[in-house]
């Protein structure tokens, strides 16, 4: 009996996740972030590293959404996210 030859193909393609990065219209001050204010596209598993700087006469208060603190923080691309910086004036 003889057999077919048979051909198998599989597509992978990585999980991509958006960091959506924003400043607290809330917040008395200015400043800016890193990655800047909009939606970044990242692939599951990278690491970013978020900071803020306050812009002179103000003083970065912190992170709120998915980060917390009020220095550099690292996001775990897993899922989605959402990050505020506030800043207020001094």
């Amino acid at each position: 009996m003889a057999e077919d030859g048979h051909t198998i193909s599989a597509t992978f393609a990585i999980d991509t996740y958006t960091l959506t990065m924003y400043t607290d219209a809330d917040g008395t001050g200015s400043g800016s972030v890193s990655p800047t204010v909009g939606v970044h596209t990242d692939n599951y598993g990278d690491v970013i590293t978020i900071s803020a700087t306050a812009d002179p006469g103000s003083t970065f208060t912190g992170w709120s959404g998915d980060a917390s603190g009020n220095g550099d923080a690292n996001l775990f691309m897993d899922s989605n996210k959402t990050v505020i910086a506030t800043f207020n004036l001094k």
